[in-house]
């Protein structure tokens, strides 16, 4: 096959590398796929945590050797928490009237002088 030729060698033969054009998908769509990922994301922030965990306390009193490892595992956890948000939003925006897209601003940004 010549189109398997251009592509990448990560890419051929692999359908589940290839992401979604999300912008490009109808409001219903995008629902299901962003409840699929955040389904997703919930399912590796707790094998994460539990990896984390695991590791704290298998070091026992040696944790300090292992801190780069537990370092790397509270990050895992930062960026997919990140994630979780990110989608939540994206949810709670699509969940939104179209005229009601832009929020007004909370009150927690006014200044109460």
């Amino acid at each position: 096959m010549v189109g398997e030729r251009n592509r990448p060698s990560a890419q051929r033969g692999r359908r589940a590398s290839i992401r979604p054009d999300v912008e490009q998908m109808n409001r219903a769509t995008k629902r299901l796929y962003l409840h699929r990922r955040l389904d997703e994301v919930e399912s590796q922030i707790q094998t994460s945590l539990f990896r984390y965990l695991n590791s704290l306390f298998s070091a026992g009193p040696h944790w300090l050797s292992r801190r780069q490892e537990l370092w790397e595992d509270v990050m895992d956890l930062h960026y997919l928490e990140a994630s979780r948000r990110a989608i939540l939003q994206s949810l709670a925006d699509l969940n939104m009237p179209a005229f009601s897209a832009h929020r007004p601003p909370d009150s927690t940004d006014a200044d109460d002088d």
